[in-house]
């Protein structure tokens, strides 16, 4: 299993890791999130996992690609100082626990909702499967709010490692006044990826 940074990095209270899976994962692959968006992407192998790889393998590995610019690690190095300064390793968890309550308080009210599955600060909503997700995600992004799909009647909910819990109230109740047909306060996307969702 290789796992990737932005379900695992920081995201369930440790460094690389997630509640999500049964095994810990052989290796993980850290990338622009990491380095603030730059080019950039490494993959990190637990060494008891080492010995699995062959010689050959190793090697192609060591040699994928040329190293990144020292501005990019620099970047990198900064990021990882910023989450150690900021705290948000314990700050996740909690807002992780706020997420989960303000998801089940908006699935008491929201009957189109069909599961929630939480891993850590990370949430994909689920809807009966011929919802129309990319509509739902479209009247999102009318409110200034950015998701993604996992299917197209998931919901993938994945905010910003310094939320607070203001913002999360704020991607709940857009959620629950899209869900309910309340009208949008703007009538205009925010992202490119959303214009050519048709709006109804």
């Amino acid at each position: 299993m290789i796992a990737f940074e932005n379900e695992s990095f920081v995201r369930c209270g440790v460094w690389l890791a997630s509640s999500a899976w049964r095994v810990p994962a052989p290796a993980v692959i850290v990338g622009p999130a990491l380095a603030a968006g730059k080019p950039f992407a490494a993959l990190l192998v637990r060494a008891d996992a080492l010995p699995s790889l062959d010689t050959a393998a190793a090697e192609a590995l060591a040699g994928a690609a040329p190293p990144p610019a020292q501005e990019t690690i620099d970047t990198a190095a900064g990021m990882v100082q910023a989450i150690g300064r900021e705290d948000l390793l314990r700050r996740s968890v909690e807002n992780a626990h706020y997420l989960n309550q303000r998801l089940d308080s908006l699935r008491a009210t929201c009957s189109q909702i069909a599961g929630i599955d939480m891993a850590g600060l990370a949430a994909v909503i689920r809807f009966a499967p011929f919802f129309p997700g990319a509509r739902l995600k479209r009247q999102l992004c009318e409110r200034g709010i950015l998701a993604g799909l996992r299917t197209p009647s998931q919901l993938l909910v994945l905010p910003p490692l310094a939320i607070r819990p203001a913002e999360i109230d704020a991607i709940t109740g857009s959620l629950r006044a899209a869900l309910l047909g309340q009208p949008a306060w703007r009538q205009a996307v925010c992202c490119v990826s959303c214009t050519v969702i048709a709006a109804e």
